[in-house]
């Protein structure tokens, strides 16, 4: 499910005890979740205090109106999130890119545009559970 999604909320340890969420665009590699952001910043310096994080992602999620309930299917994950440096950086950012493009030339420059001001992060998945409502159960198991 989690392959599914491209945008999910990241949530950190804050300053005072705040929690902080941030919306993130993502992508998953070898059982990594990816995502980037800028190298500077409060994002980045929770990240570099705080590396343990969640995350969710609504996959799905329509009104039933006449059931007064919605239709869902959601992710949670927990992990550690490492600061990604060097060649290894420029991989998970091409990685990244290709999620969204798929012309090498237009994402191989905005690589080197933007890679000094740039931060990629891989979080470890060391927990995930999802959740789908059971009208989605049932329409798998119908067009099984």
């Amino acid at each position: 499910m989690l392959r599914e999604g491209r945008t999910g909320t990241l949530a950190l340890t804050g300053d005072n005890g705040y929690p902080y969420s941030v919306p993130v665009n993502y992508t998953v590699a070898d059982g990594k979740v990816l995502f980037h952001g800028a190298k500077d910043g409060y994002k980045a310096d929770l990240l570099r205090t705080h590396p343990n994080v969640s995350m969710s992602v609504i996959l799905r999620d329509e009104l039933d109106s006449v059931r007064l309930t919605t239709i869902f299917a959601s992710v949670i994950l927990f992990g550690e999130a490492k600061e990604l440096q060097g060649d290894e950086k420029l991989e998970a950012a091409a990685l990244f890119a290709r999620r969204y493009s798929d012309d090498q030339r237009a994402i191989d420059a905005e690589i080197e545009r933007e890679k000094k001001m740039l931060a990629m992060w891989a979080i470890e998945v060391k927990h995930i559970t999802g959740k789908e409502a059971i009208e989605i159960v049932r329409e798998r198991e119908e067009n099984r």
